[in-house]
Parts: structure tokens; sequence; C-alpha cells
């Protein structure tokens, strides 16, 4: 989470994950970033930071600090950037929060071309190239008075895809979630799952824990039995697959049309027939 000082950051963050950071109606409020996990619902979890406060004019003595703290946004997978549209000065506040973000990318940028340059030279091969995380402008306090449609429909245009929001939390005896809250976690979902792909997925019976995942994480179509393995036609996430291998599951992963999802399946030592006398699981 990042945006201008006061922008309701760490009142989100709060009805978001019960996090307990401190909300309060005046500038560095937050002081350190603060990470929770966030719960999206379906098993799907993910950490959500609360961040310092952005602001105009910062004087030259806290500029580091505050660039230090700031700079661990650069890391994230996403950004979601909050904005107060019922403050007058909401424009000033997304000019100086995106030019930050800006100065904050290029300079991580520039400092991975030194990396990847000393690298090279001490012939430690290619290192992983720095990619900017996606943004996602929420438009807080949509529901004021103040706030008309003109206005949403301006900043809908300034940022593609913003989505007009209620910061504050939501009552629990009620299941409907404050304005925008549900659009919010829909969105981060599908960013933290990926690509969906309909996929066929071979699993060995003994491993009930990648079959457990699957199983109540992606959207299950058909499943195919034989006496050691489990064949599961599912609509999996890039980034839901993506983790599963690099977990280490033991997973044979077929296009729906029989070719391999992973080229180097055979490589790695499994390739599942199930005609096979002998099968190594």
């Amino acid at each position: 989470l990042v945006g201008y000082t006061n922008a309701g950051k760490s009142t989100l963050f709060n009805a978001l994950t019960d996090g307990g950071a401190y909300a309060d109606d005046r500038v560095f409020a937050t002081l350190m970033t603060r990470t929770r996990e966030w719960d999206l619902g379906g098993g799907h979890m993910v950490m959500l930071s609360d961040t310092v406060g952005f602001v105009r004019d910062l004087p030259h003595h806290l500029v580091a600090s505050f660039r230090a703290t700031l700079e661990e946004a650069t890391h994230a997978d996403l950004l979601l950037v909050l904005l107060d549209v019922s403050d007058p000065s909401a424009e000033l506040h997304y000019e100086t929060v995106m030019n930050t973000l800006e100065e904050l990318f290029d300079d991580v940028e520039q400092l991975e071309v030194k990396r990847a340059e000393q690298a090279k030279r001490d012939g430690a091969g290619d290192i992983t190239r720095y990619e900017r995380p996606e943004l996602l402008v929420l438009l807080n306090k949509a529901d004021k008075d103040e706030v008309d449609e003109q206005d949403l429909l301006y900043w809908q245009s300034r940022a593609v895809g913003a989505i007009p929001l209620c910061a504050l939390r939501g009552d629990p005896e009620r299941e409907e979630r404050p304005l925008g809250q549900d659009e919010l976690i829909e969105k981060v979902k599908a960013i933290s799952i990926g690509e969906i792909q309909e996929l066929d997925i071979t699993v060995p019976l003994s491993d009930s824990k990648t079959i457990h995942t699957i199983e109540n994480r992606t959207e299950i179509v058909d499943r195919t039995y034989d006496e050691k393995a489990v064949t599961l036609r599912t609509k999996i996430g890039k980034n839901q697959l993506a983790k599963l291998r690099s977990a280490g599951a033991r997973m044979w992963v077929m296009h729906t049309n029989g070719e391999p999802y992973f080229k180097d399946d055979e490589k790695r030592g499994w390739v599942y027939d199930p005609t096979a006398v002998n099968i190594d699981f």
C-alpha cells in the first residue's frame, strides 16, 4: 500500500488484514512499514504492507530515511496506490506519488544495471532482471458527498482500472463489504494467481498435500483415477502452478491436447505413463 500521507492507507490496511496499524488523521501517522497476511478467500493468501506516506517538499534531513523505507515498495509484485479523491489537493498528491515512484524505480533499475555489470566482470553469469511492479490505483473516500460521478470518471480516465473505494472496516455482522473492497480483493486475487489455464495435472495418490492444494485452490473440471495417480483437469493460475513446481510437488502437467506443459519434465526424471509397469513416484 502506497500513497500520499493521510490518504487512508493504515485504515485500509486494518480493514483488510486486522493488522492493528496505527491509523490517525494526521501527517506521518505511519512511520515504518508493517506487513501482515491478507486472506483473499478460497485459500489464497498474500502479504500486504502498509508504508510511510509520501509527501511533497520533504525536509532535506528526512529525505534519505524516508526513501530507504519507501524503496521496499519497489520490490513488491503489486503496488496499491491509495488516493483520497475527496481532498482538494488530490491532483497534487497523485502527481507527487507517481513522480516519487518513478524516481525510486529509476534508482533501482540503475542499481540493477551496476550489479549486472559487476556480476559479468566476476564471471557470475546473468542476474534476474528487475521488473517494475504493477500499479493499481484506489480512489479512497469515493463515497463522500463531495465526490461526484464526474470526479470518479475523471480519475478513472487518468488511471485506467482505478477502483472507487471506501477504506473503512465493514460491519462484521453484515456480509457486504464497504464500497470497492470486494472488487479490490478479486482484482488482487486475479493478479496473484496469474493467467488462468485449463490443464491436466497428474499427481501420485501418495501426495495428498498436492492433491488437496489443487482441489481446494483451483477449479476442478474433471478427475481420472488409476491405481497410482489421479489426473485432475483443472483451471489453474500460471503463478499458482509455478509455486507448486518450485515447492517440489511431483506432478506431470499436460496441455489438454496432450502436449507437455513443462518442456524439461523428461530431463527432471519423471514422465507419467499410466501403462508403464513400474513407476517410481
